[in-house]
């Protein structure tokens, strides 16, 4: 889309010029459209809308900041993007307040430039895993791989693998409802919670090897396996995850035969789960010819080319065809209809088609090889302390210009004079600023080019001359593609503006120390200050927001290969170090058994001794219990003796009252 961000005058010249629209639009930047419009209707005034608040320059400059804090991290959404522009309004001096019209009106005017993109999600180790330093040194160990082995133009012997589960989950459609209703639900559809693993195998000359599906259970039954793609394995674990036998089992029974007539050797890339890392199966690949590459961790999100394109259409389609599925009746997913629903997947919508899989490998920049790729999915820290900033000291962006006199003087560009004088007329029309510079022996100058890089250059600077009173040689070159340099600015409030401290005629010396720079008093309604004063109010506010919210995460993760670019499992080193690391535990082991057996001695006498206390106590309970019984048998002997003499004295009575009733 064509920026209207046009002067009056190109809009004139392209209407007037001798070109077709399409050709006056390329050189003079104006729609064709418009070309179009003004030359079948000459009587149309030559004007671009209503005038902006901000002028050319004073929206060029804010259209700098916004390119330049994305740069360090930080991301400047719809509210902030307005609270900038007001306080740069404000310090332009302008009562106008900016609102939600005027920034959708400002970001048209600027499509070439600036532009929306919505955020997406990601976890916070995947977010700090993956740095510069990581994609860097992955590709650098890539590179040594394919090079030792010869694997650029072998794509068919360059594999990726991965697992990934295929849930229940449906998402909503779009429905037309009556306007007074604030919710719809689905009508159908489940909680989305059950899944089922699915291992896929692909290479980067278009291929996909059978999938390898996984149910949860301990058997495996014969329904499970009905109608699903041809030469599909399935099978069974406690959780339906893929384990450490399961993943032997694939390798060594489809993996390595089905790749069996592929020239060696074959280049396998995966990610570090510890269910696919063992002495066996590192042995299966060494003696199958077959290189394994480790990811660093948490960089499957832009290293791996199955997370990279594949997955994401393919779990599109598979949302559509579980709707469809729970539409027709269905209220769970079964395993027995899973192998259909696979079958229809692959075979039917295509998802696994040749395209997609090469479009996945070059993507990721594994083939063809480009180590420059994923630089676009490395998150940049929001960290001002990469810009100074002191009392009286100012930071701009690293993108603004520098004066007329720096780039004459200065001997330590790359570029030569003629070459800079070239390029320059190539270049559009240049901007006006003023600049001042410092001189090198002077006390105030602030910055040295020998000092640390705080600041780089997100964008290339453009042509441009400035207001000096100096007058510009025609043959010189006025302006200077600047290196990266550490920028730390102080606005001297003692100098007057328009004050230069150095002589003219000190610019042209080459100096045998490197120039020291310092922009100096501006008006304070400059949009130059303006910006300064935008970007420190933004640096000082996001400090204190930064200080409140750090806080370290204590997510847990899958247990993974420590490794931080990369690392190949099949090399001899690596193999060597696994085997040491198993004869140290075997040895700990050892050393264990005969404190074990000790501390089993020492139990056992305890045991011992408290067992034969337990023995007296049991023989001096059981003589009480005796002795108690003793004395509980005599005194019942005793009763009955007593009970005895008294029936032998109450039948004696008797007898006797007897005989003397009968006398």
């Amino acid at each position: 889309k064509m920026s209207k961000n046009y002067s009056k005058q190109k809009l004139l010249d392209a209407v007037n010029s001798q070109y077709d629209s399409k050709t006056a639009a390329e050189m003079f930047h104006v729609p064709a459209s418009t070309i179009r419009r003004h030359r079948r209707e000459p009587s149309l005034k030559s004007h671009v809308g209503r005038p902006s608040y901000l002028s050319n320059d004073e929206e060029a400059y804010f259209v700098s900041l916004l390119q330049l804090l994305p740069e360090y991290g930080f991301h400047v959404s719809r509210e902030i993007a307005l609270q900038l522009a007001t306080e740069y309004c404000e310090s332009l001096g302008l009562s106008y307040r900016p609102g939600v019209k005027w920034l959708r009106l400002f970001m048209t005017r600027h499509t070439n430039d600036i532009k929306w993109l919505r955020e997406e999600k990601m976890e916070r180790e995947r977010a700090e895993g993956f740095t510069e330093h990581v994609r860097v040194g992955w590709f650098s160990t890539l590179k040594e791989v394919m090079i030792k082995y010869n694997l650029f133009d072998k794509p068919h012997q360059i594999f990726n693998i991965d697992e990934t589960g295929f849930s229940d989950k449906t998402r909503g459609d779009w429905v037309i409802v009556s306007s007074s209703r604030r919710r719809v639900f689905e009508s159908s559809g489940t909680s989305g919670k059950n899944y089922y693993t699915v291992l896929i195998a692909i290479n980067a000359g278009g291929f996909v090897l059978a999938p390898f599906v996984l149910y949860s259970g301990k058997y495996l039954l014969d329904t499970w396996c009905r109608g699903g793609p041809k030469g599909t394995i399935y099978g069974v674990t406690d959780k339906g995850w893929m384990n450490l036998n399961a993943f032997e089992y694939w390798l060594e029974e489809i993996f390595i035969p089905s790749t069996s007539h592929i020239n060696r050797p074959l280049l396998l890339i995966m990610d570090g789960y510890t269910s696919h890392i063992s002495l066996k199966i590192i042995d299966l690949l060494k003696k199958n010819s077959i290189i394994c590459l480790i990811l660093p961790p948490h960089t499957t999100h832009a290293l791996q080319p199955l997370d990279l394109v594949l997955f994401n259409t393919v779990k599109n389609e598979w949302i559509k065809i579980v709707k469809n599925y729970f539409k027709d009746g269905n209220k769970i997913l079964r395993k027995s209809d899973f192998p259909r629903l696979l079958k229809r997947l692959i075979v039917e919508k295509s998802a696994f088609s040749p395209s997609r899989v090469v479009a996945s490998f070059a993507r990721s920049g594994i083939w063809p090889y480009d180590e420059h790729s994923m630089k676009d999915k490395v998150i940049r820290k929001s960290n001002s302390s990469s810009i100074t900033i002191s009392s009286y000291e100012h930071t701009i962006p690293s993108n603004f210009l520098i004066s007329h006199s720096q780039s004459i003087s200065s001997t330590y560009s790359s570029f030569s004079a003629s070459e800079l004088s070239n390029s320059s007329r190539n270049q559009q029309s240049p901007t006006h600023l003023q600049t001042l510079l410092v001189s090198p022996n002077d006390d105030r100058s602030i910055v040295s080019s020998n000092e640390s890089i705080s600041l780089t250059l997100p964008v290339s600077i453009q042509p441009t001359t400035f207001d000096d009173d100096i007058p510009l040689p025609l043959d010189s070159t006025s302006y200077m593609d600047l290196q990266p340099c550490p920028i730390d600015v102080t606005c001297q409030s003692s100098l007057p503006p328009g004050t230069c401290l150095i002589d003219k005629e000190e610019t042209n010396k080459n100096c045998p120390s490197p120039m020291d720079i310092s922009f100096c008093n501006h008006d304070s309604s400059t949009p130059f200050v303006a910006v300064r004063n935008v970007i420190n109010n933004f640096l000082s506010k996001h400090d204190i927001n930064l200080s409140m919210s750090n806080s370290p995460s204590n997510r847990s993760r899958g247990s993974r290969l420590k490794n931080t670019v990369g690392l190949n499992i099949t090399d001899d080193e690596y193999v060597a170090l696994k085997l040491k690391e198993k004869e140290e535990k075997e040895k700990k082991k050892r050393s264990r058994k005969p404190r074990l057996l000790k501390d089993k001695d020492e139990m056992s006498s305890t045991n011992t001794t408290t067992t034969k206390k337990d023995t007296k106590n049991r023989v001096k309970r059981n003589m009480k219990n005796k002795e108690n019984q003793i004395s509980y048998d005599s005194s019942i002997a005793a009763g009955i003796e007593l009970l005895q003499n008294a029936i032998d004295f109450t039948e004696t009575t008797f007898d006797r009252y007897v005989s003397i009733e009968e006398l």
